[in-house]
């Protein structure tokens, strides 16, 4: 006798993340101000997500909320050491926070991945869209 699964099938090539809990953090700052956050992550078992922003603090100190500027360097260690995955805005912060990274040294750290731009993306169109999108201007064109 087949038992089948309590659980709906997945398209092939999908593994199914029912077991696996996800956290995305778009703000996440330091031990000091979230007591208790680095325990946890290190404690839970799922992926574990942060969006990288950019690294403000570093390059305009003079412009930054002090607090920004001091917690910083701890602020890039946790997503490099404490996160499964960070997930930078583009490819520029990509680049700047794997350089900080380097000048750290921080060794078996996150996989790290450029989100798409939408503006930057670069697609091609069908021709039935081609013939419908021609009476819609885009968005820079007029």
């Amino acid at each position: 006798m087949v038992q089948q699964s309590p659980h709906p099938p997945q398209r092939e090539g999908n593994a199914s993340h029912r077991d696996t809990p996800l956290f995305v953090s778009p703000e996440v700052y330091c031990e000091e101000e979230r007591q208790g956050i680095l325990d946890w992550l290190d404690n839970h078992e799922g992926t574990k997500a942060a969006i990288f922003y950019d690294a403000i603090s570093r390059k305009h100190p003079e412009i930054t909320w002090p607090q920004s500027v001091y917690r910083h360097p701890d602020y890039m260690k946790m997503l490099g050491t404490h996160f499964t995955h960070v997930l930078s805005i583009s490819q520029s912060c990509q680049e700047e926070r794997l350089e900080y990274w380097d000048g750290l040294g921080i060794q078996g750290r996150s996989q790290t991945h450029a989100l798409q731009l939408g503006s930057d993306l670069h697609y091609q169109l069908s021709p039935a869209q081609n013939t419908k999108s021609s009476k819609t201007p885009r968005p820079g064109t007029s």
